[in-house]
């Protein structure tokens, strides 16, 4: 048995951040075998309901009857699951925690609250033929019986990214159930459903920057300098939002012109470092001078910017200029443009923009890539000649 923890309950853990967990160890009376049981519990329970929980499986797995769909009860609902990964999500410091909980929700209204003993390939599959239906975001209620019914259909076809992002994640939720022995899930049947393929996803999206356009963004940020000072940034690295929002004065060395991106930080989750131009040192030397915290940049009132935050004050800013269709990652965007219109080599494009390979950059560029196999093609008969002459 697992030693008393500071909590009183033997099992019951509370990690430095206060979020609980359940690690239980046994000998199972029938069989003498180890077993071990290992549950987070939802982020932000109280002590005393934590501590309920805790001593109601140690008394289920002392008597014998802890199962896999736990003490004695029946497998625990879609939300319920959900609510235990992000637990685990939230535990493990996981960036992309709110994210995720939006495609719980989604998850939910697709296909309703339902036991996670229906969790197959084939659910997974109904789930991303129903996102891809028009109109296909389905309503459910329970009706007196609790069974779910449903109550109408709205919303329009998702994107095969968005479907993929939701996929990905029930997989993920699966794989980490059936590896950390939360009990709802075997192996086999989340090893199936990892093994479900994706949609095929187009090209990426490509929005050329004109200078004109250029121009009138630019306009419209000087009045904002907390604002220009990011745009300068990601228009001369190439990072991505997330990447300048959370960069720290720690990870900026300007003598040795470099900033040194943190792995948790990154979307690939690998370090980076990126190289600082003359003209970006000025930029980063303003905002760090304003800055009163540990971030580079703020905004007017010294808080660090929130994504979701920046994205919306971003899009005021886009429709003030008069643009549509205008993202801030377009910006990263542009910089991968315009280097291989420069013709740069995909090599050093993919090592700016801090890619996991070159076919990443390929991928992301390819009808560039194509654009300028076209011009070669032009200029080789006149190569060719000059050569047999």
């Amino acid at each position: 048995m697992p030693r008393k923890s500071k909590t009183g309950v033997r099992g019951l853990q509370r990690d430095q951040h206060g979020h609980y967990r359940i690690d239980l160890r046994w000998t199972d009376k029938l069989s003498g075998q180890e077993r071990r049981w290992v549950e987070p519990l939802p982020v932000g329970i109280p002590l005393a309901d934590a501590k309920a929980r805790a001593v109601k499986v140690l008394a289920s797995a002392l008597a014998g009857t802890l199962t896999k769909a736990g003490p004695r009860g029946k497998a625990p609902t879609l939300a319920q699951a959900f609510e235990q990964y992000l637990a685990w999500c939230a535990s493990a410091n996981l960036k992309t925690v709110q994210d995720r909980r939006s495609l719980s929700r989604v998850w939910i209204r697709t296909m309703g609250d339902v036991s996670t003993a229906e969790l197959s390939p084939l659910f997974v599959a109904r789930f991303k033929s129903e996102r891809q239906k028009a109109g296909a975001r389905m309503q459910y209620a329970k009706d007196a019986n609790g069974e779910h019914k449903v109550r109408g259909v709205v919303g329009k076809a998702a994107a095969p990214a968005t479907i993929n992002r939701a996929v990905a994640m029930m997989k993920h939720m699966c794989s980490r159930a059936a590896e950390e022995g939360w009990g709802w899930i075997e192996a086999e049947r989340a090893r199936l459903i990892a093994d479900v393929r994706m949609l095929r996803e187009p090209a990426g999206r490509q929005r050329d920057i004109s200078p004109e356009d250029l121009d009138k963004l630019c306009h419209v940020l000087q009045e904002l300098p907390h604002v220009f000072r990011i745009a300068q940034a990601a228009m001369q690295t190439g990072m991505r939002k997330g990447e300048l929002l959370t960069l720290r004065k720690s990870q900026v060395d300007l003598p040795a012109r470099m900033l040194k991106l943190q792995a948790e930080n990154r979307k690939n989750k690998k370090p980076h470092t990126i190289p600082v131009s003359d003209a970006l040192v000025s930029v980063l030397e303003e905002a760090m001078k304003e800055s009163a915290c540990e971030h580079v940049f703020v905004n007017s009132f010294g808080a660090p910017y929130s994504s979701q935050g920046f994205s919306k004050y971003f899009a005021k800013l886009v429709a003030r200029a008069g643009l549509k269709n205008f993202t801030f990652h377009d910006l990263r965007r542009h910089v991968g443009t315009v280097l291989i219109n420069s013709g740069e080599r995909l090599e050093v494009v993919s090592k700016l923009l801090g890619h996991s390979s070159v076919a990443v950059t390929q991928r992301s560029y390819a009808h560039l890539r194509i654009e300028a196999t076209r011009e070669a093609v032009q200029r080789l008969p006149a190569l060719v000649l000059s050569a047999t002459r």
